[in-house]
Formats: C-alpha cells, sequence, structure tokens
C-alpha cells in the first residue's frame, strides 16, 4: 500500500512513519519550517513539504494514495498555543486541516483513513466509569481538547456523507518509554508516568500499521494506553484483541536524566 502520514515528522510521526515504512510505501507530510527542533527520521520513502491548511498542498499529496494516517496537530510546545480562543493556529490546523485532508481523501477515493484521536486520560470520571468504544469525546475544558472532539466529529461527518473508513485511535500521552523522553519534556514525562496515562509512540505506530488492515465500516473507536490500570478505565483490551497488539505496559518509569 501507497501511505500518506500526515505530520509525519514529528514527535509521533517519526514512530509512525518509520514503522509503516518498513512494511508499505510512505510519504511523509509535514511542514518545511515546524516551530520545533525535529529529531532525525529513518526511513526509505517520499518527503513532501506542506501544510494540512492548504487545500492544494493536500489534494496533490494524497494523490496515488491507498490510505492516510492522519497525525497532523499544532503543536502543544511552542507559542503557548491554545491558551485563548483569539489565537487561530490549533483551529485552522487541527479543524479546517482535517477537513482538507477528508475532502481530498474523498475527491481521490481513498477511503482508509486513521484518525490520531484522544484518549481521556487526564479526565476525572467517577469511580467504575468505563469507556468503551460507543463513548463520546469531550476531554477536559481546554481548546485542545474541543478541537480533538471537533476532530471525531467532522471524521464523522464525512464518514456518513462519503462511506468512509475511519479509525479514531483515541491515544494516552504519547511518550519514548525506550528513552525515558516525551515531547513537552522532563516535567511531562513524569506527569504522564505518575497518572497513568502514557503509551509508548512506537506502539501507537503498531496500531496504525494493524489498523491499515483491519476489517471495520463507518468510524469505529480505539483506545490505546500502555499504563497496566488504563484497562480499567479503557477498552483496550479490545484494541489489543482486534488488532492483535502487543503493546509495552513494563517500562523504567524514570526519565531520561535519571537513567544510567
Amino acid at each position: 500500500m501507497n501511505i500518506l502520514i500526515t505530520g509525519g515528522l514529528g514527535w509521533l510521526g517519526k514512530a509512525i512513519t518509520e514503522t509503516i515504512s518498513q512494511h508499505h510505501e510512505v510519504c511523509a507530510f509535514d511542514l518545511e519550517a515546524p516551530d520545533v527542533e525535529r529529531e532525525t527520521v529513518k526511513f526509505t520513502g517520499q518527503t513532501l513539504m506542506g501544510s494540512v491548511t492548504d487545500f492544494d498542498q493536500v489534494q496533490n499529496a494524497v494523490k496515488g494514495k491507498d490510505a492516510i494516517i492522519h497525525a497532523a496537530v499544532a503543536s502543544t510546545v511552542t507559542r503557548n498555543q491554545y491558551a485563548d480562543v483569539s489565537d487561530a493556529i490549533p483551529f485552522d490546523v487541527n479543524i479546517r486541516g482535517t477537513c482538507n485532508v477528508l475532502e481530498a481523501a474523498q475527491r481521490e477515493g481513498i477511503s482508509r483513513i486513521i484518525q490520531i484521536a484522544s484518549a481521556e486520560t487526564h479526565v476525572d470520571h467517577p469511580v467504575g466509569h468505563f469507556l468503551d468504544d460507543s463513548a463520546p469525546y469531550f476531554g477536559l475544558a481546554t481548546y485542545y481538547d474541543l478541537t480533538k472532539a471537533l476532530q471525531e466529529n467532522i471524521c464523522r461527518w464525512f464518514a456518513h456523507h462519503y462511506s468512509l473508513e475511519i479509525a479514531l485511535l483515541r491515544l494516552g500521552d504519547i511518550v519514548d518509554v525506550g528513552s525515558g523522553h516525551a515531547k513537552k519534556g522532563e516535567d511531562s514525562w513524569n506527569g504522564s508516568i505518575d497518572t497513568d496515562a502514557w503509551i509508548d509512540r512506537y506502539d501507537a505506530a503498531n496500531a496504525c500499521l494493524q489498523l491499515l488492515q483491519h476489517s471495520f465500516e463507518g468510524v469505529e473507536v480505539f483506545h490505546l494506553v500502555g499504563a497496566p490500570s488504563a484497562c480499567d478505565k479503557f477498552d483496550i483490551a479490545r484494541t489489543l484483541q482486534s488488532l492483535d497488539l502487543t503493546i509495552t505496559t513494563d517500562i523504567d518509569k524514570r526519565p531520561a536524566s535519571k537513567r544510567v
């Protein structure tokens, strides 16, 4: 298969691009000048620079593709984004960008899309409250969570009107368990570990790989969090069984700076 990965050079995109490229032809679509320094992404495939906010660039990127993994998102690290509704960039990237990707997909006849979504790992749910694939996403009262909720609604609208197959992969806090790093630094790592909210980025990438072949219609939700206690709150067991997936659950909880 020929797979387009939006945000394919970013923190999560690195893991997705490197993993998917071992099995499929890959095009990593990302900004030419990102706000944050990028890691090296080791893969064999195409790199295409552009923004999901530009429909013509997106339409060009989707041509000839068999599926799309939509991981592009406005940075949560720089410029204090999401702090105020007057900041248009998060809405332009996350909302308009998602519309652009799905509109271009349906015009090109691409029916399989994997949308990187969010699990409600930081929401204080009542004791015994269990979130399965039918649970709606609301998140916290932040503009980031608002954009993630709207992304899911956009996906459902496109799937309904254009018979698209869209997997909403609701991930916990995305970390690299092998190195002890998180996208937003050591405090972010510690917070994710302390709240049992983490998921290894390469486990998330392997879930994307399995979803490319998974049989379903319309929109299907998949929760994925690595911390074992998360299984009491989210239907992670169904995700693992449905995708024949094994994830990392026993990790070194020390951040990189504390490791020898």
